[in-house]
This record gives C-alpha cells, structure tokens and sequence, in this order.
C-alpha cells in the first residue's frame, strides 16, 4: 500500500495501486500470529520496516458477549434520550396549560372575528353556549315552531360578525336613559382584586330612602350604590374572586347577554314568540307587590300555614297574553301613580327541574338565554341544583317588596332600570 504525504498540510493520502500489497502483508503478520505470536510481538518484528512495509493493525472482532453488551449500552442510550424528550415535552406543555389557563380566564383573548375566546378550567366553563357543544333536548325549546323563529332571527341578528361586539356595546349604552353618580363610593378605589373585609358598602337604611323613596320613580342622579361593577372582558379574575367570596357584585358587557339584549329589544320578537297565549302574570291595585303564600301552600311539619282572620292576599295571580300587558305598560308608564293598578308579567323556564310549575313550560329561556344554561360558569356554580328562569317584566314604579329569596340567584337585567 503507497502512502503520499501530503506536503501542504503533512497529510497522507492513500493510493489504489498498494492497496493489494498491503493486504498480502497483513495476511502474512496474521499467520505468524496463529502460529505462537503474542499480542504484544504480534507486530513487534515489524518496527524495523520501511512505513510503506508495515501491516496495519487488524480490527478487533466481537464476540457474542460484546455484541450483547454493546446492545444493551445503545438501547440504555435511547431509552434515556426518549425519557429526556417526553419530560421536556410535558414540562412544555404543562406551562402552555398554565399560561392558557391564565389568558382564557383573566385576559380573555379575542379570536379573529372579535368574539372573546371560550373560558375554561376544571370548575369554570364558558358562560356562553358553544353551537358544537350537545345540549339536552330536555332542557331546550326543540319545537319546531320555536326553531323556525329561531331560524328567522338568527338571520336577522346572527350571533357572530365583524363588528358585532362593538356595535352591541353602543346599543346598550344606547338604552342607558339616566347618569347616575354613586355617593361616597368608588368604583376603581373600592373594588380590588379580592373584596375586602367591609365589602360590600352599606349604609343606614333611613339614610338611602331619604335620599330617594322607593315610591318615587323620577330619577336621582346621587345614590346609594356599594356594590362593585366589573366588565366582563377585563375584570375576570375580580368576577371569580368575588364569586368565591360569595358577595354581590354587577357584570357589564357580556356578550352572550348583548346578543340577547339586541334580539329582544326588536318590537316584533317577543310578539312572534309568544303569540297570543295566556302567560302567569300578578296583579297588583297599587305599585306594591308583597310575596305572600298562605293556606293549602307548604307544610312544615305536618302544620299547614294558616290564613289569618280578616286578611286577604296582597296581589292577585292571573293570566293574560303579552300583548294586552305591553298595552297597559305603555298606556301608563308616564302616568301610573303608585295607587293605579300594576301588572307583573312573568314566564318561567323549567330546564328539566322537576318541581317547576307544571302550567309553565317556556323552555326557550334556555334558547334565548344560552348564559343561564345549567353548565359550570361564572353564573352557574352547580348546575345540577337549578330551579329554572323565571323571567319578569315590570312596568314603571313596579316594587317587590323587602325579602330573600332561599337559593343563590343571578340577576340579568335586559332592559330598563331596576334599583
């Protein structure tokens, strides 16, 4: 084997023409190797040689206790480089999760059509209905009366849309008639992330109706208002904190609730959707209505509540179409006194609660009001302990009477003032 240095960097380069030689030597050195040589001698007659002349070493050959051992180091090796890349990948998922978590809940991103993205986690799911999402038939209005107003309004204001969000936003300040200013509270300074211990403000009672009477229904631009307002897309992290908490406080700006707001603020929706069918409604000869239930109601211990003597009901219950109740709204709104009669148009949807009021059965509440479905959400803390919506429409100076109510409510007011 010819070996040519390399004059400009001392390199050798080997040529084709020794190849053949070189392996006649190499075969010759193994022989005398066979024959008795050492390892150590194998190659030791063979320092006198020319460098062309001498053999190179032959390559060690494995035996089978080499392979194997070799086999299991290289299988050791992967094993370990894929352990090291699954922990790398959980580790970078697990923060993604977490940095996710954190969007989806406190900064609410936007996806491309402006609509807020979707809220979830563990306890907290999207207070907004998903249309891919599987709803109980049981608990929505799948009619197919109802489906084909839905279909008709749908076209008109569909959910989603460049813009819709925006223009939702100026319908409802649109429908804001009075500026009200909150006395001696603030709603940046005493709303932090987490209520505080005097949360919420509160003031002698004397103090709010001498400030304004319940039965004056002009506006007053000072009040009493302690409770803090949190918008929706940017004071999630205060809704939650407070919801723990379990104190009142008012959401503004929830798209779900707009999207409802401008479907119902149509004069002819609620028309078509009711029809001319009776509906529960409460009468009322002054603007007072008193909750009251007494004989043939509850039992308490085998003790039946007791009509007192010479008492009668407070209100009368009865029925009548939303047509005739919107008529007598209007007619008086701006000269009702608090000693004209008053009515109180109420609907109630079930959503599959089995001791809802059997005459009652509006179930496209559920439809129409996709925020109050029974889901975990920021409204719904345990949706198997629904009892239904029960939707009520007022009329000028209309007062429910002091009085509490015995399970956690929520609150959505669509039109109007309520104090």
């Amino acid at each position: 084997m010819n070996f040519t240095p390399n004059a400009k960097n001392s390199e050798f380069m080997i040529t084709n023409a020794g190849l053949a030689q070189a392996e006649r030597v190499l075969v010759s050195h193994e022989n005398k190797q066979i024959n008795g040589g050492s390892e150590s001698n194998r190659y030791s007659n063979t320092k006198g040689l020319p460098l062309k002349n001498r053999p190179r070493r032959k390559k060690r050959s494995w035996s089978n206790e080499d392979a194997l051992i070799g086999f299991f180091a290289g299988m050791s090796f992967i094993l370990i480089f894929v352990v090291i890349l699954l922990l790398h990948n959980q580790v970078q998922q697990s923060a993604n999760v977490e940095v996710s978590h954190k969007d989806q809940h406190f900064e609410v991103p936007r996806l491309n059509n402006g609509y807020i993205g979707q809220i979830s986690s563990d306890t907290i799911r999207p207070p907004r209905t998903n249309e891919e999402e599987e709803i109980d038939p049981n608990v929505v209005d799948t009619s197919p009366r109802y489906k084909h107003l839905q279909s008709k309004y749908d076209a008109i204001f569909p959910r989603r849309g460049p813009n819709k969000i925006a223009e939702r936003r100026l319908l409802v300040k649109s429908l804001h008639k009075n500026e009200y200013h909150p006395i001696d509270f603030d709603n940046e300074a005493n709303c932090p992330l987490h209520p505080s211990t005097d949360y919420p403000k509160a003031w002698k009672t004397m103090d709010i109706i001498a400030n304004w009477n319940p039965d004056d229904t002009n506006p007053h631009p000072a009040i009493y208002q302690g409770i803090c307002k949190f918008d929706f897309e940017t004071d999630f992290e205060k809704i939650y904190n407070y919801r723990k908490a379990e104190v009142p406080f008012v959401i503004q700006n929830d798209p779900d609730v707009m999207w409802t707001v401008e479907r119902w603020s149509h004069p002819q929706f609620m028309k078509d959707m009711l029809g001319s069918s009776n509906y529960r409604a409460e009468y009322s000869e002054n603007n007072h209505f008193m909750y009251w239930m007494v004989g043939g109601g509850r039992k308490k211990k085998n003790k039946k509540y007791v009509r007192p003597e010479g008492w009668s009901q407070p209100t009368k219950n009865i029925r009548m179409t939303f047509d005739d109740w919107l008529d007598k709204a209007n007619s008086t709104s701006s000269k009702t006194g608090i000693h004209d009669p008053h009515w109180y148009f109420r609907l109630i949807g079930c959503g599959g609660w089995k001791n809802c009021d059997k005459k009652s059965g509006e179930e496209f509440l559920f439809n129409e009001l996709p925020f109050f479905y029974p889901r975990k959400s920021v409204y719904m803390v345990d949706p198997a302990e629904q009892k239904g919506i029960h939707c009520r429409f007022g009329m000028r100076g209309v007062i429910a009477e002091n009085h509490y109510d015995g399970s956690r409510n929520v609150i959505a007011l669509l039109n109007g003032e309520r104090r």
